[in-house]
């Protein structure tokens, strides 16, 4: 595939959008039209596999779904063996790349994204499709001159029909879709329903309001066993979420599919309330900091009571870093300072730092607008195994903290630990 390549005599491709392990996707032009689509190409060399079944799959399930929520379908066919999907072409973004440039989303911002897939999603349940694949990368953003944005549900390439004339994609037992978002039934390979996508769009709505996924683990195989046999993190003990919103979850991601949601309607019906907020918890949670010079040197800290890879003391551990980077949360640069006396302290980080670096540390302690500066040589680094917090770093002050910040510093580490 190349600039300028015609497609089925019509399609003149334009520079390339992304690639795949199926194909690639293309912005092109409708040359008797004059207007730009994006058309999706399945490589020539898995034409006669499962994959090119899923492909032909998605475009017939696509086309016949007609929803304002779901990306829309103009054409499908074959020519010189390389099949092609055209579909309009959306201005906008992601959902994974707004989630990587904001580290989570408003409750209000949390609520539309679920609104509107849960209509693409009743309209797909409707016509006897379950899409198994719902992530951030297949839910995209479209933004207006407002400031608002529709949500479109991407790539139904691993659809499962459900309908009774139409052959199952993958053998008995075979798993499709994304590990971390997968259901209890979706990762043992068992037979799924439309409940699956409620799950899968539980876990995408706790990403967006925490910043994480709840079943994130360092290998495919670790993440499986926690969403089949972990125990359900408890949002609130992980982050500062509205009240409510703990046990819409709990619900919404019970392992027994009987025992959640029944539809989409009904699970985003539940949440709206639970996200509907006053404009003033909005604004305490994401309080605006002003990033300092040299900020890949400089690190955002809140004191805390206790070490937050310490699960077995009874005492809670928040974790919701309400400073901010030009009104966008910035979880790369925040963390929590414990353990702290006036030569050193331990820090729980999300970026890795070395050994001997020395970094400015800014102690929110009464405003999450400013706070003290410090400087400090790192000792120590350890890499743990947690949700949040990836780095266990031991620091010491180049200068000792005086008498009186050491307090303020331990005075709200206990009053956080509450």
């Amino acid at each position: 595939m190349q600039l300028g390549r015609i497609i089925a005599g019509k399609y003149c491709l334009l520079h390339e959008l992304g690639r795949g392990g199926m194909g690639s996707v293309w912005v092109a032009e409708h040359i008797s039209l004059r207007s730009q689509v994006a058309i999706k190409l399945i490589e020539p060399e898995v034409v006669d596999s499962s994959h090119a079944q899923r492909f032909e799959r998605e475009a017939r399930a696509l086309a016949t779904l007609r929803s304002a929520h779901v990306v829309q379908i103009l054409d499908y066919g074959i020519d010189a063996d390389i099949q092609y999907l055209v579909m309009e072409l959306l201005q906008g973004r992601t959902l994974r790349h707004e989630l990587d440039a904001r580290g989570r989303l408003t409750p209000h911002e949390v609520w539309t994204v679920v609104m509107h897939v849960s209509r693409a999603m009743t309209v797909s349940h409707s016509a006897g499709f379950v899409h198994r694949d719902l992530k951030p990368e297949n839910i995209f953003l479209v933004h207006d001159h407002d400031g608002n944005f529709n949500t479109k549900v991407l790539d139904f390439g691993i659809t499962k029909a459900l309908a009774p004339e139409t052959l199952p994609l993958t053998a008995t037992g075979g798993v499709l879709g994304t590990c971390e978002y997968m259901s209890p039934e979706q990762a043992v390979g068992e037979n799924v329903d439309t409940r699956s996508d409620l799950w899968t769009l539980a876990v995408v709505a706790f990403e967006s309001l925490v910043g994480f996924t709840p079943f994130r683990a360092k290998s495919a195989v670790v993440a499986l066993s926690a969403i089949c046999h972990g125990p359900i993190v408890v949002p609130s003990e992980v982050a500062r979420v509205p009240p409510g919103f703990d046990a819409w979850f709990a619900r919404a991601v019970q392992r027994d599919p009987d025992q959640r949601f029944q539809s989409a309607r009904q699970l985003a019906a539940e949440l709206q309330p639970v996200l509907d907020l006053p404009r003033d918890w909005v604004d305490g949670d994401t309080a605006v900091a002003v990033r300092p010079e040299h900020d890949e040197d400089t690190l955002l800290v809140h004191p805390s009571a206790v070490s937050p890879f310490d699960r077995r003391g009874s005492e809670r551990i928040s974790s919701s870093i309400p400073a901010a980077i030009g009104g966008q949360r910035d979880l790369r640069n925040s963390g929590l300072i414990y353990n702290t006396s006036r030569s050193g302290a331990l820090l729980a980080t999300r970026r890795r730092w070395e050994c001997e670096q020395t970094i400015t540390l800014t102690l929110h302690i009464d405003s999450a607008y400013e706070g003290a500066t410090v400087r400090a040589q790192v000792v120590r680094v350890a890499e743990r195994d947690s949700p949040l917090w990836k780095f266990d770093i031991a620091i010491r002050f180049l200068e000792p903290l005086s008498e009186e910040l050491l307090a303020r510093v331990e005075a709200k580490a206990r009053t956080r630990g509450r």
